[in-house]
């Protein structure tokens, strides 16, 4: 969130108001997964989470931070 002062923090929504953590990995080197993710907004992340469950190895890759373009400017 490097352009907070654009914004006032209370009319951020609340995927953003909270802040997205950006220590997130990124891929160095070959990897292998069950299922690769291509989108980390709230249906790669919710679709992540339910693939992991069932004991999936899953890798998630993003342009952008996740959480962050459409997911993190809606109010849903």
């Amino acid at each position: 969130m490097a352009n907070i002062d654009v914004f006032e923090k209370e009319k951020l929504s609340l995927w953003l108001k909270d802040g997205i953590v950006n220590n997130f990995s990124t891929l160095s080197r070959d990897q292998t997964c069950d299922v690769l993710i291509v989108g980390a907004g709230i249906t790669g992340i919710t679709t992540a989470y339910m693939l992991s469950n069932l004991g999936m190895d899953i890798i998630i890759i993003d342009k952008d931070l996740p959480l962050n373009l459409t997911t993190g400017n809606t109010t849903a």
